[in-house]
C-alpha cells in the first residue's frame, strides 16, 4: 500500500468520524429543541452533548482541523448550539 493511499484512508476515516459526531450532535440538538418548552434543563444538557460531539470532531482531526468544509460545519453547528442555548436559558428563568 502506498503512502498516498494510506493518507487517504486515514483522512477518510477521520472525516467519517466527524460525520458520525455531527449526526450525534444533530440528534442532541433535536432533543434539546423538543425539551425547550417542557424541560429547559434537559434541553441545556442536550446542548452540552451536542457541543461535545462537535468538539470531538475537531479533536479527531488534530492538526488537520483547518479543513474549510469542516470549519464551516463546526461554525454552523456552534451557531445553532448557541442560539438554542440562549432560548433554553430564557425558558429556564
Amino acid at each position: 500500500m502506498s503512502k498516498i493511499s494510506t493518507r487517504k484512508d486515514l483522512a477518510s476515516g477521520t472525516l467519517n468520524s466527524c460525520m458520525l459526531s455531527y449526526q450525534k450532535a444533530i440528534t442532541a440538538l433535536n432533543l434539546s429543541y423538543i425539551n425547550i418548552q417542557s424541560n429547559p434543563n434537559n434541553a441545556i444538557q442536550s446542548l452540552r452533548k451536542a457541543d461535545y460531539h462537535v468538539g470531538f470532531c475537531t479533536a479527531s482531526l488534530g492538526q488537520k482541523n483547518d479543513i474549510p468544509p469542516v470549519l464551516k460545519a463546526n461554525k454552523a453547528m456552534q451557531g445553532m448550539i448557541q442560539a438554542i442555548r440562549s432560548v433554553a436559558k430564557k425558558q429556564a428563568n
